[in-house]
């Protein structure tokens, strides 16, 4: 786990030299060398549960408080980029900055990020994470403790293009060692004791990387904008690591309360898993 903090600080800080880790160019064009990647949010070695999520997020090489060229900018100051390059990223991104309040943001130096749009985003997750980690009966960001989330593709890019992530080598090493093997790692550590995946085309990511599905796959009501939404419980042959796949129809978005109850179903029958 140590080694993964030190990778990613270490490919940062070249990045701010303008050096793109080998092994990240695997990742071809959904590499945005223009925006600080985010590889990673929270503390592996100790949260709640694992979330994962497809990519950093699209981007228009404009947004100061991750672009590159604006780093420097004096106005720029309090952004998530000039807090990173001050320090490190381990040392902001393993607070989980973006499910602060605005005055733990203040106490921790950390002032500014809640103009970022990734805070606005998870800040608008808090009370699904908070559902989860108390069904799973374990603390909650009010608590204190945070999930710990990771990126398939820590670059701000392009949509993937495939209905099915499909990853081939030598992507598929880079994936393996940096990204499913800490979420293994993270999810043993944590205490619940299982990830969750954001996204339909995970199913594709689980399958090719041992991960074999044991349950789920429901459909519930409607929400309000007639969309269903399904879940799926994995289990990692080798580990053991459980996961729950969650998606509906033109969206990767979490579950909103109006399916916290089917969710709550879900993750119980998960847990009855051996």
């Amino acid at each position: 786990m140590e080694e993964f903090i030190r990778y990613w600080d270490k490919v940062i800080q070249d990045w701010f030299c303008d050096k793109i880790d080998t092994e990240q160019q695997h990742y071809g064009d959904l590499v945005n060398p223009n925006y600080l990647p985010e590889p990673y949010m929270g503390n592996p070695r100790q949260c709640s549960f694992v979330i994962v999520n497809y990519n950093a997020g699209g981007g228009d090489n404009r947004d100061p408080m991750i672009c590159k060229d604006c780093a420097d900018c004096p106005k720029n100051t309090k952004s998530l980029i000039s807090y990173v390059k001050k320090r490190s990223y381990s040392e902001v991104m393993t607070q989980f900055p973006f499910l602060l309040t605005k005055e733990e943001l203040g106490n921790r130096e950390l002032r500014g990020i809640e103009k970022y749009s990734g805070y606005k985003w998870w800040q608008a997750k808090k009370d699904w994470i908070n559902h989860v980690a108390k069904v799973a009966n374990v603390p909650t960001t009010d608590d204190g403790l945070m999930p710990f989330a990771i990126e398939l593709c820590a670059w701000h890019s392009k949509s993937w293009s495939n209905t099915e992530i499909l990853i081939k080598e030598p992507l598929k090493a880079v994936v393996e060692k940096r990204v499913i093997d800490i979420i293994i790692k993270a999810t043993k550590q944590s205490k619940a004791h299982f990830a969750y995946f954001i996204g339909k085309k995970h199913i594709t990511v689980l399958e090719d990387f041992g991960f074999h599905h044991i349950g789920g796959d429901s459909k519930e009501a409607k929400d309000k904008k007639g969309r269903n939404r399904y879940f799926a419980i994995y289990q990692h042959e080798a580990s053991n690591t459980k996961a729950i796949v969650t998606w509906t129809i033109g969206s990767n978005s979490h579950p909103g309360k109006n399916f916290f109850n089917r969710e709550k179903e879900v993750i119980i029958e998960m847990m009855k898993h051996s």
